[in-house]
């Protein structure tokens, strides 16, 4: 709803195949917190029942703590490798993380 789950994570895999730090990378997914806050704002002006459902779930589901994704990239590197290794762990081509990283980048340096 936020861009901070499924969203959030290929963001931060694009993110760090792109050589962005992980301070930034973890700043960056903070911020739907506040696009969470602003749908349960416009639920409860548009959409009070959907508000009522919001507010049942578990306090975790509207959170985008910073630390979370921080822990996240660390075990990407740990058990995988980093991001190039994960994807092409699961079936994306080298030349595709190439492309990508060259579109991106536009040659720029990477690390």
């Amino acid at each position: 709803a936020a861009g901070k789950d499924r969203t959030g994570v290929l963001a931060a895999l694009v993110l760090e195949l792109l050589g962005v730090d992980d301070a930034e990378i973890a700043a960056d997914y903070a911020l739907s917190a506040d696009a969470m806050a602003r749908r349960l704002a416009w639920l409860q002006a548009n959409r009070p029942d959907g508000a009522v459902a919001m507010a049942r779930q578990p306090a975790g589901w509207l959170a985008a703590p910073a630390d979370a994704m921080l822990a996240l990239l660390a075990h990407l590197r740990r058990a995988h490798g980093g991001a190039a290794r994960y994807l092409r762990g699961h079936g994306v081509d080298a030349f595709t993380v190439e492309a990508l990283q060259e579109n991106l980048l536009g040659g720029a340096a990477r690390r």
